[in-house]
């Protein structure tokens, strides 16, 4: 298991031992562990969740902020998150708030 699935799992196990359910969130962060590990990421980035929250391109701007949504409490537990990637994430929210 990488260090990424398992930074997921145990913020999973976190969220849902102080009851949220997390069902709809587990499955999407999942799929974002899937699209880094297909990357071969060693860590996560906010470029890599704004790629993978901006899919598909064509989808309307709601979903992509659901996907957003999804992820981001988690760059706490991330993996050696990159400087500045809460506020890359905040900024990317106010923008897609306002759109």
């Amino acid at each position: 298991m990488s260090a990424i699935r398992e930074a997921a799992a145990g913020y999973l196990r976190l969220r849902r031992s102080t009851g949220y359910k997390y069902y709809v969130e587990g499955l999407l962060i999942g799929h974002f562990v899937d699209f880094l590990e297909e990357r071969r990421a060693e860590h996560v980035t906010a470029e890599a969740a704004l790629e993978w929250a901006a899919r598909p391109a064509d989808a309307d701007p709601a979903w992509h902020a659901a996907r957003l949504t999804a992820i981001r409490a988690w760059p706490a537990t991330w993996p050696r998150p990159t400087a500045g990637t809460r506020s890359r994430l905040r900024a990317c929210f106010r923008a897609a708030a306002t759109a």
